[in-house]
């Protein structure tokens, strides 16, 4: 039986794991994402009320997983096999994806991770282009999002930049390149031992002319290599 202190996530999903016949169903199971004691990392866990683990498998900086429509994530698991996660609603797949990159983001390197919460449609963001976002911005301690330090709803205003603007979220462009309108995406960002996470929905993409998109380009690409 889990212990609540020891649970970020418990709830009722549509597992499917892929097999010699492509993927399979496992109907309806448990996920929970759990705290292992001894590493204190966390743990994705697949299983059935009273029943042994279908899969237990860390969530360490080498764990992948993607968001797609239709309420679903995937992930390869440490035997590297992959799995299909169907949620039932929006709202939780959006939290497994934000617990699974804050556990995750613990122990990664880079000072930039993120995930998508939500995909979007039409076309891709581009160098130059202006997005208006809505945009939450928490401290991060541990795996959990804390203090929160700005949200747009609250001011009833929205937030506009322009991708690649070195001046707006260094480090982070090659992040925000590729998001569509409607979409939704979590970033950690690590800077002075301190983690800020980003939650940004964009609600309008403004496409940007050639000759600005090449300069943004240039000028972003220089800035995050130095």
């Amino acid at each position: 039986e889990l212990r609540q202190s020891e649970v970020k996530i418990n709830t009722t999903v549509t597992a499917f794991k892929f097999g010699a016949l492509g993927y399979e169903t496992l109907d309806k199971v448990e996920l929970a994402i759990i705290r292992e004691e001894e590493s204190n990392c966390y743990q994705l866990l697949l299983y059935r009320g009273g029943e042994s683990a279908i899969i237990l498998t860390s969530i360490t900086p080498r764990f992948t997983f993607m968001v797609h429509l239709d309420y679903v994530i995937s992930f390869t698991d440490e035997w590297k096999i992959n799995w299909r996660i169907c949620f039932n609603s929006q709202d939780d797949q959006t939290d497994a994806a934000r617990q699974l990159l804050l556990c995750k983001a613990m122990f990664a390197k880079e000072e930039v991770v993120s995930t998508d919460l939500v995909i979007g449609r039409g076309r891709e963001a581009e160098v130059g282009d202006i997005l208006e976002v809505q945009m939450a911005v928490w401290e991060v301690e541990n795996q959990n999002i804390t203090t929160m330090i700005e949200n747009t709803r609250w001011k009833k205003k929205k937030m506009e930049f322009e991708v690649g603007d070195i001046n707006r979220f260094r480090g982070m462009t090659r992040h925000i390149v590729g998001v569509k309108k409607g979409g939704r995406i979590f970033l950690i960002v690590s800077t002075n031992n301190c983690r800020n996470a980003y939650d940004i929905e964009v609600e309008l993409i403004r496409v940007a002319t050639t000759a600005t998109a090449t300069a943004l380009g240039r000028s972003a690409t220089t800035a995050e290599d130095a």
